[in-house]
């Protein structure tokens, strides 16, 4: 199960994830990514980031295991891109 959350002040807004790593770890991954400007996000009964880039800081950010644990547990090629 994860969580979504909404982070804004008033310069910016940022849509984050976050799940627990459950039976195979402690702790928990996540992501965030910046809302456009111009743009609305909204929340509901299922992840919105499904796809993230790895080269974006200014929009996305991300906990430096997410792909190391989505490779562990059979979501993400181990030879596709980290």
């Amino acid at each position: 199960t994860g969580e979504s959350f909404t982070i804004a002040d008033p310069d910016e807004v940022w849509h984050m994830e976050l799940i627990g790593k459950g039976k195979w770890d402690k702790g928990a991954v996540w992501v965030a990514m910046r809302v456009p400007d111009g743009y609305v996000g909204g929340h509901a009964n299922q992840a919105r980031i499904t796809t993230f880039p790895l080269n974006d800081p200014e929009n996305c950010l991300y906990s430096e295991d997410v792909v190391d644990f989505a490779i562990e547990i059979g979501l993400y090629p181990p030879d596709a891109p980290k």
